[in-house]
């Protein structure tokens, strides 16, 4: 009996490493701005 082979339904290669990279840096940037908007208006408080 034959194994059957599913197609591989990860990316790969080149395309596959600029698509983690891309989500990455998307995760990083909007965790950045959402501390930002915790973190300014808090100061400027503080400091009004």
């Amino acid at each position: 009996m034959q194994a059957i082979q599913t197609p591989n339904r990860t990316t790969s290669g080149s395309a596959g490493q600029w698509l983690r990279r891309a989500g990455a840096a998307g995760f990083a940037f909007f965790l950045i701005k959402g501390l930002a908007w915790l973190v300014v208006p808090f100061v400027v408080a503080r400091l009004w």
